[in-house]
């Protein structure tokens, strides 16, 4: 009997190993949400500058209509992130950043 009981807990605690690993896969697969750059020139810090979402390591941004986002600020407890960040996505699209000073530029 002692058998029995280990061989189904071992069967259930296999089950939850795997409906965890499921479950986060299907959270991993998801795309992360994005925002697109919507004025010609500006700051990239002003979430108004862009379509919704200001850029975090959790959101993609894109700069496809020419426009140039400035990140002027060298402080280092305000770091500009990006999930991922697309210049000019499509054919005939353009987008640029600028960087002043001591900021770096993080991939």
């Amino acid at each position: 009997m002692k058998n029995r009981s280990a061989s189904k807990s071992l069967l259930i605690g296999f089950f939850f190993v795997l409906v965890w690993a499921t479950s986060n896969s299907i959270v991993r697969a998801q795309a992360p949400p994005s925002t697109n750059w919507i004025v010609s020139r500006g700051n990239w810090f002003t979430c108004s500058n862009w379509s919704g979402l200001c850029p975090n390591p959790l959101v993609d941004a894109s700069i496809n209509d020419g426009g140039q986002a400035q990140i002027l600020s060298s402080d280092p407890n305000n770091p500009a992130f990006a999930y991922s960040l697309t210049l000019g996505g499509n054919q005939g699209d353009s987008g640029g950043v600028a960087v002043n000073g001591d900021t770096n530029l993080t991939a």
